[in-house]
Parts: structure tokens; sequence; C-alpha cells
């Protein structure tokens, strides 16, 4: 019979990082790699207090694929290119990096402005 630590590595690779299950291809740093991506949009206050709209992601790779992930490392999902900012929960083989795609911030009132006539 296996251990826990072992079962925990082989569901790591098996389970979670199985495109077939909760992983999706993703291109970190140039290389193609499998994933859980987390993306999500929140709305947060720009640097003058108006409430802006930000798409913000969460990646879990492996620390096979990624070995030292470190912020300012860049991942691709869908074409939209995200910046990591924070590198968290490197236990277990598995690692979680933090980030927001930059060129995705606009106003939460854009769009509804009426046209002028």
């Amino acid at each position: 019979m296996a251990t826990l630590a072992a079962q925990i590595l082989s569901d790591r690779a098996n389970v979670f990082l199985n495109t077939d299950d909760f992983a999706e291809t993703i291109t970190y740093d140039g290389n193609s790699i499998t994933a859980i991506v987390d993306i999500r949009e929140e709305e947060v206050a720009d640097d003058i207090g108006r409430t802006v709209k930000e798409i913000r992601g969460t990646v879990t790779v492996s620390t096979a694929d990624v070995s030292n992930p470190a912020p300012g490392d860049t991942w691709v999902h869908n074409s939209i290119t995200y910046t990591v900012e924070n590198v968290r929960s490197q236990e277990g083989g598995m690692c979680e990096c933090d980030s927001v795609h930059a060129h995705a911030k606009r106003t939460a009132r854009q769009g509804y402005r009426r046209a002028r006539s």
C-alpha cells in the first residue's frame, strides 16, 4: 500500500494536473505546461480613487514544471498575458501564483455613459 505522501504526489500528476479533469494548458515564461487556472474579475480602487475592474488570475503549477516561480514571471491563458505579483503555497510539489492582467483595467462605469446628442 502506498503512503499518503506518495498518493498525494500521484494525485497531483494524475488528477489535479490532468487536462481531462482540472488542468488547462498554459504558457509559463515561454514553456507550455499544465496548470490549474482560476480567472476572476475584481473591483479595486485605482491610483486616484476611482473604482476599476481588474482581471486577476491564480495559477497553480507543479514545482517540477516551474521550479522557482517569482513575481514578474508571465503566463498566458486564452491569449491573455498575466504577470505574477505574489507566489504562495509552495507545498506538496505545487505552487500558487497570484497574477494580474494589467491591460484589462477599466472604470466600472465604462460602457454605461450616455451618448451625447
